[in-house]
């Protein structure tokens, strides 16, 4: 009887330790695209790297409801700094605020990719059985014509947990604000020779916020005339008032045009209804128009009524 009552409790406690197993399971859902040949891009005055970028894109299909709990991506065949920019979009849904472009689940650059996106409980990314996940990868090559031809691809990879045993309660979505081109395979603007306080903003088509909630992890890419001491601006409101403001007189550095915005006030509070708009203000001295202006704040919300 001993025998018999030690092993049953041995049983439980293997059932118990499997569905702990379980429950703290992790996977990893890639997707990457094909290698692509990217010529050596000679940039000649008012040349932007539009202009010589080559685009891969790739898809895949999400086999389970998944919650996404990180993203992180590498460049494959070819030294990272031939990636210019990436975005992974959920396929054939309209975006909230941008509907002539599909959904987007996160996007990078060239310095931004370099880390990995991580978000803590109870926050995720939901994905749905059936979900088509696209990834569109931006390459430029500025050796200048010389050197060694490549191949890159980019993976993204996403560190997953089941949708049936997770922890994860609050849905998070993602919102790009620019005030260029909604469908972002150009998102950039002129800035006039001589210009002197030339303002960029998406106050005429703001986010409005569907509910209460949170916004998180507030980050920003911008950048304009690379003289040094130029200053230029990036401002961020909130119902009509600044809520943060960022200015740079140096956008070569890569820190100072990938700023971080609302440092210490995230998760920061929002009612719905909520209406946030971004403005960038721009100096260039020069007598020749800067061809790639860019501005694009990006951000994570945590809608409060799923918490």
């Amino acid at each position: 009887m001993k025998t018999l009552a030690f092993g049953a409790v041995m049983a439980i406690v293997g059932i118990a330790m499997s569905m702990q197993y379980f429950t703290t399971k992790e996977d990893t859902l890639s997707i990457s695209t094909p290698p692509v040949r990217v010529a050596h891009a000679l940039m000649r005055e008012g040349d932007t790297h539009y202009d010589h970028a080559v685009t891969a894109t790739s898809t895949t299909t999400v086999r389970e409801d998944v919650w996404v709990t990180e993203f992180s991506a590498e460049v494959q065949g070819a030294p990272h700094q031939l990636l210019h920019n990436f975005y992974l979009y959920v396929d054939g849904q309209p975006d909230t605020w941008c509907p002539d472009r599909d959904t987007i689940l996160w996007s990078g650059g060239t310095v931004s990719a370099q880390k990995p996106s991580v978000f803590e409980e109870p926050y995720g990314i939901l994905l749905e059985k059936g979900t088509v996940l696209r990834l569109e990868s931006l390459f430029v090559d500025e050796g200048g014509g010389h050197g060694t031809e490549h191949e890159p691809s980019l993976r993204v990879n996403m560190r997953t947990e089941p949708a049936a045993v997770s922890k994860r309660t609050v849905p998070l979505t993602y919102a790009a604000l620019t005030p260029a081109p909604c469908d972002l395979t150009r998102p950039i603007f002129r800035i006039d020779a001589q210009a002197r306080d030339a303002t960029f903003s998406t106050e005429r088509r703001p986010f409005i916020f569907p509910s209460d909630g949170r916004i998180l992890r507030t980050t920003a890419h911008f950048h304009a005339s690379y003289e040094r001491g130029i200053v230029n601006t990036l401002r961020l409101f909130l119902n009509g008032s600044r809520i943060d403001e960022f200015a740079s007189t140096d956008v070569a550095n890569p820190a100072e045009r990938n700023p971080t915005l609302l440092k210490g006030e995230s998760p920061f509070p929002i009612k719905k209804n909520d209406v946030l708009w971004m403005e960038a203000v721009f100096n260039n001295p020069s007598d020749t128009p800067v061809a790639e202006g860019m501005a694009i704040v990006s951000f994570y919300f945590a809608p409060e009524y799923a918490q």
